[in-house]
Parts: structure tokens; sequence; C-alpha cells
């Protein structure tokens, strides 16, 4: 249960954190996605991915979850 919203909170934070970057940079960033007619994947992937990026980086994945949100949001792993 506690994995589970820890994730949910993270994945909110990584679309917080897209939405400051890509703020004033134009609203059409969904239009390729529409008339692609391709769907949108949900957010737990990014977190999947950041995840797997960390334990390639031989990362103690007992660390907080809080050290992998720091280094996301620090731009390690940012766009």
């Amino acid at each position: 249960m506690a994995i589970s919203y820890s994730q949910g909170v993270f994945d909110g934070l990584i679309a917080m954190e897209g939405a400051r970057r890509n703020e004033g940079k134009g609203g059409d960033e969904l239009c390729k996605l529409f008339e692609g007619d391709e769907s949108i994947r949900h957010p737990a992937y990014q977190t999947e991915m950041l995840i797997e990026t960390w334990e390639r980086r031989d990362r103690n994945m007992e660390a907080p979850f809080a050290d992998l949100a720091l280094s996301y949001l620090s731009g390690q792993y940012g766009c």
C-alpha cells in the first residue's frame, strides 16, 4: 500500500515538473498525439523508467523514495 501511494505521489511530481518545464512553450504539445491517433501512456511508465535507470547506475534501492524524487527534480533525469 505504501509503495503504491509513494509511486502515485512521485508520478504527480513528474507531471508537475514536466508542466513547469514546458510552461510558456505553446499549447500544441498534444496535437501530434491526436493527429497520429496515438494513445497516451500512463505516467507510471515514466516512474518505471526512472527506477530502471537508478538500478543500472548501481544506486541502492533501499534508499528512501524521496532520494529518487530529488534526483529527478534536480534535473539529473529530466529533459
